[in-house]
């Protein structure tokens, strides 16, 4: 949710359709976003996520958010 919340921030039109996938200290996010207001239709070009989202740091903010902090477990934020 947090992914969607941040493409919402930006246009509340945004489509996200991703999923989340959590292996030991790995987060692998995947899927389909649309954010209209990233999109040229004059010039046919999209400005990419990562010029307006940190996706790392929302994240990392999440994984946060739900307790995973302690540095000594496999998974954590940091």
């Amino acid at each position: 949710d947090a992914i969607l919340d941040a493409c919402l921030k930006i246009d509340l039109k945004s489509r996200v359709a991703c999923e989340t996938f959590v292996k030991s200290n790995v987060v692998v996010v995947g899927g389909e976003i649309t954010i209209p207001k990233l999109q040229n239709k004059k010039l046919g070009t999209t400005k990419p996520i990562d010029e307006v989202i940190n996706v790392g740091q929302v994240i990392r903010d999440a994984v946060r958010g739900i307790g995973y902090t302690n540095v000594d477990d496999v998974f954590h934020a940091d």
